[in-house]
């Protein structure tokens, strides 16, 4: 392999402060989010692409369409119940060892809009680490 991107890798590095994001997520956040899954998983999906897809924002001008949105349930709804569960945790592993034995020019790609796993405390970490 002579290159890599990697693209929207933001759990390649949790926040350093496990206990706290940069915006104030903790690991409480996540725990909730868990729980929410586990209690009613298909109404949890309803109402975290507000939230993840940032849809009360605009994103170029353009508000997200209520089709974005309904698509983002649709793949979320048919993703396995225990895949759904299982990587909120992911959201928090620590990759840096991982991401140390990437020795080709790599390209990270991570928006500046992400409020749950923001470009500071994640992708500009991540580039760093992927520096060759």
């Amino acid at each position: 392999m002579s290159k890599a991107v990697v693209y929207r890798l933001d759990s390649a590095l949790p926040p350093e402060d496990r206990r706290q994001t940069p915006r104030g997520w903790t690991e409480l956040f996540f725990e909730g989010i868990k729980k929410g899954i586990a209690a009613d998983r298909l109404a949890f999906l309803s109402q975290f692409p507000l939230e993840f897809l940032q849809r009360r924002r605009f994103c170029a001008g353009k508000q997200i369409s209520d089709q974005a949105v309904q698509l983002s349930w649709n793949i979320a709804a048919g993703a396995s119940p225990k895949g759904t569960l299982d990587c909120v945790s992911a959201w928090l592993t620590d990759f840096r060892n991982d991401l140390k034995k990437i020795d080709v020019p790599t390209l990270v790609v991570h928006g500046d809009a992400d409020r749950i796993l923001p470009l500071a405390a994640t992708g500009k970490r991540t580039q760093e680490f992927c520096e060759r």
